[in-house]
C-alpha cells in the first residue's frame, strides 16, 4: 500500500513538473468549492478559494491552455486512470467490507440467540441476572464496535467518492479545453 502512494506521488509530482499544476492542492481547492471545507494542514490562499465552479473552471482553463495538445491527451489519460481508481474503491467498500460487517454481526447475534436459548438450563436468579447484564454489555460493545466500524466506512466511501467526482470535473474541463484547440 505504501509503495503504491508513493508511486502516485511520483506520478502527481510528474505532472506538476510538466504542467505545472498541482493535483493535490486542486483537490483541496475543489473541495473548498463543493463543500466549503479545507482539510486542516492544508489552508488555501485566499485567491483559490474559490466560490463558484465557473471560476475554479476558468483557473484550471488558465493553466492547461499553454499545454500542448498532446500532453493534455496523456493527462486526461492519467485523470480516467485516477478516476478507476476511485471508482474501484467504491467497489471494494460497497462489495466487500459491508458484507464483512454484515457477516461479524450476524455470528455475534447467532450465538446471542443461542444463549438465550439456554435460559432454561440456568440456576437461580443470579445466573440470570449474570445473563441479562453480559448480553447487555455484549450488545453495548458491539453497537459502539459497529457504529465506528460504519463510520470509518462511511468517511472512506465519501473520500473516494470525492475523489472521483473530481477527476470527473477536471477530465470535463480538460476535454473542453482539447475539442477548443482541435
Amino acid at each position: 500500500m505504501e509503495k503504491n502512494m508513493k508511486r502516485v506521488q511520483e506520478k502527481e509530482k510528474y505532472w506538476e513538473e510538466r504542467l505545472n499544476i498541482n493535483i493535490r492542492e486542486e483537490f483541496y481547492i475543489y473541495l473548498y468549492l463543493c463543500e466549503g471545507v479545507t482539510v486542516k494542514k492544508k489552508m488555501l490562499p485566499m485567491e483559490k478559494q474559490f466560490q463558484t465552479y465557473k471560476n475554479w473552471k476558468e483557473h484550471i482553463i488558465n493553466i492547461l491552455e499553454k499545454v500542448p495538445l498532446d500532453e493534455q491527451e496523456e493527462f486526461w489519460r492519467y485523470l480516467n486512470y485516477r478516476k478507476r481508481v476511485m471508482a474501484s474503491n467504491h467497489a471494494i467498500i460497497d462489495n466487500f467490507l459491508y458484507p464483512v460487517v454484515v457477516g461479524f454481526l450476524s455470528a455475534y447475534l447467532l450465538e446471542f440467540v443461542v444463549k438465550a436459548g439456554k435460559w432454561s438450563e440456568l440456576n437461580g436468579i443470579a445466573d440470570v441476572i449474570g445473563n441479562i447484564c453480559g448480553i447487555l454489555l455484549f450488545i453495548f460493545l458491539l453497537s459502539i464496535f459497529l457504529r465506528y466500524i460504519m463510520n470509518l466506512l462511511r468517511s472512506e466511501w465519501n473520500k473516494a467518492n470525492q475523489e472521483k467526482c473530481f477527476y470527473e470535473d477536471f477530465m470535463e474541463i480538460v476535454d473542453g479545453i482539447r475539442k477548443r484547440k482541435s
